[in-house]
């Protein structure tokens, strides 16, 4: 006789965490497969409609994979089996309809001790976000183009308004709230009898002194300046 009490609540244990571990696994949104060192799918938590379970189990994680991304596909299973890495990747790959989708790779080890004994494929399908980012990306670039256009277009405005400005037969002299002269024109020169420097340090009541009674100048200024 040989007692196997033990043995048994150990076989119970492993059962439910296997059990708890598939229900986790399974009511996952994203696809996870674990691999053998030559790539040998073991498990996987999702099926495609168009595939079977052992179907699955009878490939090799090269077989979802497009021909030139074979080789990231082995390095990561390299890293994972010869170094313990953690490697991220984007591929291309079948969608449930059918068509080709955008997944987000991270493959893991897994341990038992020291010893790594599987690879932990984690795939997120992540097409709408890559084609947001490409919108966005289209859009921003539309955008500065737009940008640019306007500047040129604000540029042919200004050019066209001071030489306007510079042709009138009247004299323009704009005013900042400081006092500071922002426009002043050669009609303003000729009519004054100084430039726009030599005029810098005059108020608009220095220039604008009524020949009888006091200026109004500055009531009119005061009150722009309010309203």
């Amino acid at each position: 006789f040989q007692d196997i009490t033990e043995r048994k609540k150990t076989d119970a244990a492993l059962r439910e965490s296997e059990g708890r571990y598939r229900v986790i696994t399974e009511s996952m949104a994203d696809t996870m497969l674990e691999a053998n060192p030559s790539g040998r799918i073991t498990y996987i938590n999702h099926v495609m409609p168009s595939l079977t379970r052992e179907q699955v189990l009878a490939s090799t994680v090269f077989d979802f994979v497009p021909p030139n991304q074979v080789p990231i596909v082995k390095n990561a299973l390299e890293g994972v089996f010869e170094r313990g890495e953690v490697t991220s990747y984007e591929t291309f790959g079948p969608g449930p309809n059918g068509e080709s989708r955008i997944y987000e790779v991270r493959v893991s080890p897994i341990y038992a001790g020291d010893k790594v004994i599987s690879a932990v494929f984690l795939a997120r399908d992540i097409t709408e976000r890559k084609e947001m980012q490409e919108k966005l990306r289209k859009y921003s670039e539309n955008l500065e183009e737009l940008v640019a256009q306007r500047n040129v277009e604000l540029n042919k405005t200004k050019k066209y308004l001071e030489q306007l400005i510079s042709r009138l037969p009247l004299a323009l002299v704009a005013w900042d709230k400081e006092f500071k002269i922002k426009t002043w024109n050669p009609e303003a020169t000729q009519m004054f009898g100084f430039s726009e420097q030599e005029s810098l340090e005059r108020s608009p009541e220095n220039l604008f002194s009524p020949a009888q009674g006091p200026s109004p100048v500055n009531r009119i200024w005061n009150q722009l300046l309010k309203d």
